[in-house]
């Protein structure tokens, strides 16, 4: 029998959120034993069930390779956890994402007038842009992504010429635009041309 009492050690293993300001996610409680004895405890089952709420693991500091260290001056362990974030690009329902939340769509009208049934129609010209919403899986906060691109131009129209009337514009659009601004809207109107005709008119006298 041996004369001297082998020392008794401590430890924990602490799970925690470093999304949220390193919370405790879990704990092992206290668990002992001998110096130099491995510590039993398999951190796997609550890894698991931490995976299942949403979070993924960042870093084990416990068993990395599966084998759990030994009783000895270490006496807390962690295991740290981030939040999984899904990316949604698609309007989705059980997140509460829109289309209009991912898709925007600018407008450039080019109206056109007074050239009575001659008047063409109405030029209607379109940009989109398009975002990404991250949803947190554990809290359900959803972030929104920037808006791609950051700005877009529309095409420029020419105004299309009636022969007997003039246009006050030969061009119009081709602005470019934000998601938070993108619609454009122009009026083009034609009047009836009074000036005289550059082609001579030939009379035959006879």
């Amino acid at each position: 029998m041996s004369l001297f009492k082998k020392e008794r050690n401590k430890a924990i293993v602490n799970f925690i959120d470093i999304d949220n300001g390193s919370a405790q996610l879990a704990s092992s409680g206290e668990l002992n034993g001998e110096a130099g004895q491995r510590i039993v405890y398999d951190s796997q089952a609550q890894i698991n069930s931490l995976e299942q709420q949403g979070y993924v693991l960042e870093k084990n500091n416990f068993n990395p390779n599966g084998e759990t260290p030994f009783f000895g001056k270490q006496t807390e362990y962690v295991i740290s956890f981030k939040h999984q974030k899904i990316a949604i690009t698609h309007p989705d329902e059980k997140s509460g994402i829109t289309s209009a939340d991912l898709k925007k769509v600018g407008q450039q009208i080019v109206h056109y007038d007074g050239a009575a049934n001659r008047t063409p129609q109405d030029s209607v010209n379109q940009v989109v842009f398009r975002r990404t919403v991250l949803v947190d899986r554990v809290t359900g906060q959803k972030k929104m992504q920037p808006w791609q691109p950051a700005e877009q131009n529309f095409l420029m129209v020419s105004t299309p010429e009636i022969p007997g009337y003039i246009a006050q514009h030969a061009y119009v659009g081709g602005e470019s635009v934000t998601p938070l601004d993108c619609n454009r809207n122009y009026e083009v109107t034609y009047e009836i041309n009074h000036a005289p005709s550059s082609n001579q008119q030939k009379v035959e006298i006879k």
